[in-house]
C-alpha cells in the first residue's frame, strides 16, 4: 500500500541564484538519464555466499535517485534500458519530504520502505549519515542488507 501521494509540478519559488554542478559521471558504472540523479548499474558486484560465487549480471539491477524530476527523455531511457520494476526504498517522510513520488508510465513502482516511520527520524538519519561516512565503513553490505530487507 502506498501512502503518499504522487508528485506534482514543481511550483515552489527558487532559492535564489542557480549554483552550477559538476557533470555527472560517464562512465560505466553509471548511466546518463535525463532527470534522474545517481543512476547506475549494480552489474558486477561480486557475490559469495556458501552457495554460489560469481557477479551480479551487468544490465539487470540499477539504482537511482527518487523520479520527481525525470524527464521525458529519462523516461524513454527507461524503457530502452527494459526497467519493469521501480523498488522505493525511502520511508513515507523521505517521499513526503521530497514531494511525493512519480508514476512512469510501464515501469510498476512497488513502495518497500527499508525504514518504518517510527524508525526514520532526523536523529537516526544523522547517526547512519556519521557511520555511513566514517573511515573504514563498508557502504555496499550496508545497501545488501537493506535490498535483502526489502525484498523479503
Amino acid at each position: 500500500m502506498l501512502s503518499v501521494n504522487p508528485a506534482e509540478v514543481d511550483t515552489r519559488p527558487s532559492d535564489g541564484p542557480s549554483v552550477p554542478r559538476p557533470a555527472p559521471p560517464t562512465s560505466y558504472p553509471f548511466v546518463q538519464v535525463s532527470g534522474l540523479s545517481n543512476f547506475r548499474d549494480i552489474g558486477g558486484w561480486p557475490i559469495n555466499s556458501s552457495s554460489r560465487t560469481g557477479h551480479v549480471r551487468k544490465g539487470i539491477l540499477y539504482r537511482g535517485g527518487d523520479t520527481n524530476r525525470i524527464t521525458p527523455e529519462g523516461e524513454a531511457k527507461l524503457r530502452e534500458l527494459n526497467i519493469k520494476s521501480d523498488f522505493d526504498l525511502r520511508s513515507s517522510q523521505q517521499i513526503q519530504k521530497t514531494g511525493g513520488y512519480r508514476d512512469i508510465a510501464g515501469v510498476e513502482r512497488r513502495w518497500a520502505p527499508v525504514f518504518n516511520d517510527e524508525e526514520y527520524t532526523e536523529e537516526e538519519a544523522k547517526r547512519r549519515y556519521e557511520l555511513y561516512a566514517a573511515d573504514g565503513t563498508d557502504v555496499s553490505m550496508e545497501y545488501i542488507q537493506m535490498l535483502h530487507c526489502s525484498i523479503l
